[in-house]
Formats: C-alpha cells, structure tokens, sequence
C-alpha cells in the first residue's frame, strides 16, 4: 500500500505547474506569460521523420525572410500533425513559437509543407501544400533580401475572398509574412513584396520581388519590379479547420487594446474636430416652405357675402373648393 501511495503522489506531483525557483527562471516565464500588447510573433521550421532536399531549402528561404523571429530545427522529428498532435505543442512550447512550418516527404505524398499557428500551446488550425516549380535566392542574380525587411503582401484573384480554403490560407499566409503590425509606412523604406496568386481553387503561386528605382525625367522615379526568390507553386493538399470556439478564443480583445475614438481631435490645419449629441427632432412641428406664388392677395376674397357666396357655389359645382380668410 505504501508503494501504490507514494507513486499516485509522484504522479499527482508530475501533474502540478512548477514554479521557478531562480531569479533567471522567473524572468523567462514572466516573458512567456500572456500581455496585452504581445511581441512578434515567432516562427519554428522543422522536420518531420522523412524530408526532401527541395522543402528544406525551401524552409531555409523562408526562414531568412523571417528572421530574426524564427527559429529552424535541423534535426528530424516523428511528428504528423494530422494523425498526432501531441509532440508539435511540446516543440513550439520550448521555442516559444506560435507559428510553424513542417516540411515532410514520401513516396506518396512528395514535397509536402505544413504551415499552422498554434494558441495557448493548443494546434489552432494547418494546411498542408504540395511544393512544385521551386527556385531559391540563391539560384537568382543581384541584390538579396536584407535581414530584417518587411515585405508587402499582395494577394491576386477573386478566389482569395470568395473559396473557403484559400480564404484561410490567405489569412494563414499574411499571419506568417506579416511581423509587425505597422501604423506609418516610409514609401521611401519600401524595397520588396511577396506576391501570391490564386490560379485554381486549390493552387497559388508565390513570387518575391524587390523594388528597383529607376530615373524618369520627373521627381518621381519609375518602379520597377525585379525578381529575387523564392519562387514557388503551393497545391492545397490537406486542411485542419480550426475549432470556432478555441477560434473565439483566439480572436479576443481585452479593453486595453481596443482603441477609444476620442471626443475631441485636433485637425491638421489647427481646426478642432468635435461631436455633439441632439436629441431626436420631432417632424410634426418642423415649419416647411412657404411659397408666395399660392398666396391670394387681399383684394381678391374681400367682398360682399353674396358674391362670395355665388362663387363657392359655383365653385363646388365645378368640382373646386374655395379658400377662405383663415386658412
């Protein structure tokens, strides 16, 4: 009895949250806890049991895109997100990621990516894409993407509002591509953008662009746009949908970040812009226009009981009404 007791007690002591007990301990899960205005996010890349040459130097380019918030793994893993979940959260706990890309591969199911984001160490939603028509950065000639850049995202055809899963691929390709999120822009920082294009339901081409300036006998210098890598086909193969409740989860705000539209600002030419608050303006008494041309002159109805009386009876008879003094 006293052996089962104490391993129940080594088992309920396994189960509960370990507190740090260091000072460096502390700090680092002060970092990891939950804030209000959370940092960029960060990207793990890793392997599963089986991957090729080509998703590899795929995941490479990727990861030099996003750095310095990524993070690439080069051992394999024996994880398959659609089967097993359970080993993924463990490796993106430790990373402290909460978007990742898998790359795999197999006899049938070649070249495959998996890209997913993950919330409160739980797989939020994954879709898996067949790589097809790869070429790196480095098999392109000029400048290279510099560490660091913040690349525009640009996504071409209809099919990215209208099909579901290109909608959510869309909205999983900008969370990956997208590291800050940027209240001004410099037109004059801007030097790449990442261009995706839907072609069918299920295929979307990726290209990557960086921005030459040339000169154009004005003051504004003509753009051109010049190819630099990576530049690949995605075939959405396999979607994880997310769960709508851990989704609502995931889409909360707390009153602190929400933004308060203020009462009174201050415009641009040193105007003050405010609002103010009537009441609900009650129709029935509002005084419409008068128009002159309807209105008799005085002369025209005073007469004689008689003759007025003749001619609202011949009036009436006529089909007419006559208008008298006090309307």
């Amino acid at each position: 009895w006293g052996t089962l007791h104490s391993v129940k007690r080594a088992r309920m002591d396994a189960l509960k949250l370990k507190t740090a007990k260091t000072a460096r301990g502390r700090r680092a899960l002060k970092a990891r806890a939950p804030k209000v205005f959370e940092k960029p996010k960060v990207t793990l890349f890793l392997k599963a049991n089986k991957c090729s040459a080509v998703v590899t130097e795929v995941m490479r380019d990727m990861h030099l895109l996003r750095k310095p918030h990524s993070v690439m793994y080069t051992k394999l893993n024996d994880i398959h997100i659609f089967e097993d979940e359970t080993k993924l959260p463990m490796l993106c706990r430790k990373a402290d990621a909460s978007l990742f890309v898998l790359g795999s591969h197999s006899k049938h199911k070649p070249h495959r990516m998996t890209l997913g984001r993950m919330f409160n160490h739980q797989l939020l939603e994954a879709i898996e894409f067949a790589v097809t028509d790869y070429k790196s950065i480095a098999s392109y000639e000029g400048p290279k993407p510099r560490l660091g850049c913040k690349p525009m995202v640009m996504f071409q055809g209809e099919l990215f509002e209208s099909n579901d899963v290109l909608v959510a691929a869309k909205n999983l390709l900008l969370d990956h591509f997208k590291v800050v999120d940027l209240t001004a822009v410099d037109l004059a920082a801007l030097e790449s953008v990442l261009v995706f294009t839907a072609l069918s339901e299920t295929t979307l081409v990726m290209r990557h662009y960086t921005l030459a300036l040339k000169k154009s006998g004005t003051r504004v210098p003509r753009v051109e746009l010049v190819e630099v890598g990576p530049s690949l086909d995605l075939s959405v193969c396999r979607q994880r949908a997310a769960d709508p409740s851990l989704m609502k989860q995931a889409l909360w705000k707390p009153k602190e970040a929400i933004k308060k539209s203020k009462k009174n600002e201050e415009h641009t030419v040193q105007a003050k812009l405010g609002r103010i608050h009537m009441e609900r303006q009650d129709l029935t008494k509002m005084t419409t226009r008068k128009v002159k041309g309807l209105k008799r002159k005085r002369g025209d109805y005073e007469s004689t009981d008689g003759a007025s009386s003749g001619a609202a009876s011949g009036a009436a008879a006529d089909g007419f009404a006559m208008v008298s003094d006090s309307d």
